[in-house]
């Protein structure tokens, strides 16, 4: 982009500048390259309390995150076809504790008494 945004001393003044170059910068941007691949959606759910520890007990025995767990299990509930563009569900076998920065154990959260 050619276009060269400022400082803005304020919100108002960014808005003014904005509402004056908007079309100009539009114009002048570029789509994104091939190769880049955006994150997939995510979906939260609340659990109970048993349920959260009974998906990090099973997701520890089979050395993988509890997200990567989840994700099989919808999976193959769901029987999804394949489709161009989506989501390899080649699922890591690498242990959890094997990840940079991964505890060693698997925290709960404070709620859960067991």
């Amino acid at each position: 982009m050619n276009i060269e945004i400022p400082e803005f001393d304020n919100v108002e003044e960014e808005a003014i500048w904005w509402d004056e170059h908007f079309a100009q910068a539009w114009d002048e941007s570029r789509p994104l390259e091939d190769g880049i691949e955006l994150l997939p959606p995510r979906i939260t759910a609340q659990v109970t309390w048993p349920v959260k520890y009974a998906l990090y007990q099973e997701a520890q025995r089979r050395q993988v995150t509890v997200s990567q767990l989840v994700r099989e299990w919808l999976a193959e509930r769901l029987d999804l076809p394949a489709f161009p563009g989506s989501v390899d569900h080649n699922f890591s076998s690498r242990p959890v504790t094997d990840r940079p920065g991964a505890s060693k154990f698997v925290n709960c959260g404070e709620g859960d008494k067991r």
